[in-house]
């Protein structure tokens, strides 16, 4: 497991794509740049794209959907459960209310 003080400034300088659930995501998806780092807001662009992260503050054992996705992804899971994240969060992380508040963050951290 990484801590996320490893992740700290890792992409400084390349764009990143917080990618949502919003009826929009398909058409967004178009506009952003190429080798843009892409992190998908709970499941929902799983199914368009194929991210690097997938960012998500639920517990998964309440959300069948989520708990699918969260065990089938191949990239890396940011979670503040310990049982759900391949990132230990070794550092003050702002999570906010959402999920999309800590994907921002995360990619903000990252220098994106």
């Amino acid at each position: 497991m990484k801590r996320m003080s490893e992740f700290m400034d890792l992409y400084k300088g390349v764009p990143a794509a917080v990618l949502g659930g919003g009826p929009s995501l398909p058409e967004d998806l178009k506009k952003v740049p190429k080798g843009s780092v892409l992190i998908a807001v709970n499941y929902h662009a799983l199914r368009l794209v194929d991210a690097e992260f997938m960012v998500f503050n639920d517990d998964p054992l309440g959300d069948p959907r989520l708990f699918a996705a969260a065990k089938d992804f191949g990239g890396v899971r940011v979670n503040p459960d310990k049982n759900f994240s391949d990132v230990e969060f070794d550092v003050p992380v702002w999570t906010g209310f959402f999920s999309s508040n800590t994907a921002a963050w995360f990619a903000l951290w990252m220098g994106c």
